[in-house]
């Protein structure tokens, strides 16, 4: 078994009706990642309208953002890379949707940006930041659209008062788009919000980031539209901005490279202008390098959990391999993954693997510390997931813990070291150290096996019992897909598994994807089950007060128009 890194060529054009289109902007993201953190690379289209990029295997979303001045719509595709990869991608047309903000007095609001998310049946979604003329321009297709609009520091002139400083607002409009329109975007009266970061001692602390979010988490729309606002502390700690009355969650990250650490607050009640205090305590400073064969490895997951304190944090290493946080003296336990597009990978019956093993460790911290992270090539643990019948488990997670002499439990102490989903024949793989660990499948600790691992590799097929997978399709009465659906579940009652043992069932919710489909994987037994549209939906809420589940399920769920008759299930 030979490591090796592999590179592909991912490229291809851009066109219009068969004709190039250059200086389209081409942004690659790692699949699964949102945020800047997950941006591989971007580059503007040729003179013949094509794109080239040098990436690992793996999967990726790539993204596809005209000139706002043009008609085309922005487009996406995701797509796995196991070789040299050629896309041509075709823009379309659409209508332009002018926006211009305004405070309650009539001033221009130019430092924000627009958010526009589509209702169903579409699944589209853009943003713009002002133009020349101080409007918002976005481009969409015909459809329904929630506009929303919040604070860009990378936007807007600078004589606009109003507009530089930074300010949160929950409010939405609705837009009903067939044809270039314009809208008037009002913000609503805002609060001053003021408040000063120092350390125990008083010390105001410079550079610090402060994020307010809406407290109201029900409010799906808003979460998906990323409403929020973050300020940073100048000079004296201080902070200021503009939201509307309303409940928020803060939360403060200091500058990386102090000792203060982070810190957060819930439901902050800004109903009036307020100035409030924040407290930042002191700790000390977590290094460490991640080097495999003396080579350091650049966007390695760190998860640091401290095991004296409700303490939880992630980062990433730098270029160099590095990371560095702040955290209060204590114990702490260590998981340190290497990124697949990173490290070496391993090749087998065709297919590329990360052969890295997981790092952890547990760590006193009493004064600044540092700490040697050396990755290791990993033995082999593989095998196939199926149900008694013999029936390959497809899609359901698979995840490795460290043996900490004891055994596991549904407490946020036991954070996997790694985690894999079967592919579809049922079947999983990881490449961890020698040792002694439990396996799980899915959420099924109590039945979670311990295992020893060697320097040979593993093979371990499992008979997983007692769990059903369930497939729902929520549809509109003319077979309208509703995306975004929250379906909520809960046992019947007092009901139990369906194998007769005392555990109760579990309860939660998933939300339905652009196709308005959801798969949940859960015990058998007996549960009620709602299912709640977004608020703007033009469908009503459904319950199912008692459904029997005892083996895998396929069912389509079909929801009413509001004030119309009670919703049927088929």
């Amino acid at each position: 078994m030979t490591s090796t890194v592999f590179t592909f060529n991912l490229s291809g054009t851009v066109r219009h009706q068969g004709l190039s289109i250059s200086g389209v902007t081409v942004s690659l993201y790692d699949q699964g990642v949102t945020g800047p953190e997950g941006l591989v690379g971007r580059q503007r289209t040729g003179t013949r309208g094509e794109f080239n990029f040098g990436v690992c295997p793996g999967g990726y979303r790539i993204e596809i953002e005209p000139d706002p001045n043009t008609r085309f719509l922005r487009t996406s595709n995701e797509l796995n890379v196991n070789g040299n990869t050629m896309l041509n991608v075709g823009l379309v047309t659409g209508n332009i949707l002018k926006v211009k903000a305004v405070t309650r007095s009539g001033a221009p609001v130019t430092a924000g940006e627009i958010l526009v998310s589509a209702r169903e049946p579409l699944t589209y979604s853009a943003s713009a930041v002002a133009g020349r003329d101080g409007k918002y321009a976005v481009t969409l297709p015909r459809g329904r659209f929630n506009v929303a609009f919040r604070h860009s520091p990378q936007s807007g002139s600078e004589g606009a008062k109003a507009g530089n400083l930074p300010f949160l607002t929950s409010t939405i409009y609705q837009v009903d788009l067939q044809r270039d329109d314009s809208l008037e975007f009002v913000l609503p009266d805002m609060c001053n919000f003021e408040g000063r970061v120092t350390d125990v001692f008083g010390v105001p602390a410079a550079n610090v980031k402060v994020k307010l979010t809406p407290a109201n988490q029900e409010n799906e729309l808003l979460e998906q539209l990323n409403i929020d606002v973050t300020c940073t502390t100048d000079g004296n700690g201080e902070f200021r901005a503009l939201v509307e009355s309303g409940v928020y969650d803060i939360s403060i990250e200091p500058d990386q490279a102090g000792l203060l650490f982070a810190a957060t607050e819930s439901n902050v009640e800004v109903f009036a202008d307020l100035k409030k205090d924040f407290q930042l305590a002191e700790g000390f400073r977590l290094r460490g390098q991640v080097q495999y064969e003396l080579t350091p490895l650049a966007q390695c997951l760190v998860r640091i959990q401290g095991l004296d304190r409700k303490i939880d944090l992630l980062t990433k290493t730098d270029e160099a391999g590095q990371f560095s946080v702040g955290v209060p003296g204590g114990t702490y336990k260590l998981v340190v993954s290497a990124h697949p597009k990173h490290a070496p990978s391993v090749t087998l019956d065709g297919a590329q693997f990360s052969g890295l093993a997981p790092w952890t460790r547990m760590v006193v911290v009493g004064a600044d510390t540092q700490l040697p992270v050396r990755l290791v090539q990993g033995t082999r643990l593989y095998g196939r997931i199926a149900d008694e019948s013999g029936h390959t488990r497809n899609g359901i997670k698979v995840s490795v813990y460290a043996d900490d002499d004891r055994d596991l439990c549904e407490s946020e102490n036991d954070v996997p070291l790694s985690t894999c989903m079967t592919d579809a024949e049922g079947r999983y793989s990881f490449f961890i150290a020698p040792g002694s660990y439990w396996l799980a499948v899915h959420t099924d600790l109590s039945n979670a096996q311990k295992i020893e691992i060697g320097s040979e590799p593993k093979n371990l097929d499992i008979d997983w019992h007692g769990w059903c997978q369930v497939k729902f399709e929520v549809v509109g009465e003319s077979n309208q897909k509703v995306a975004r659906c929250r379906v909520a579940y809960s046992p019947y009652g007092n009901a139990i598994t369906g194998d007769g043992s005392s555990k109760s069932l579990p309860k939660g919710s998933v939300l339905t994807d652009p196709d308005g489909v959801c798969n949940l994987t859960i015990p058998a037994g007996v549960y009620s089950l709602r299912f709640a549209p977004p608020s703007d939906s033009a469908f009503e809420s459904k319950t199912v007060k008692q459904i029997s589940i005892s083996h895998d399920l396929s069912k389509t769920i079909r929801l009413g128009l509001k004030n119309s008759s009670q919703a049927s299930e088929s």
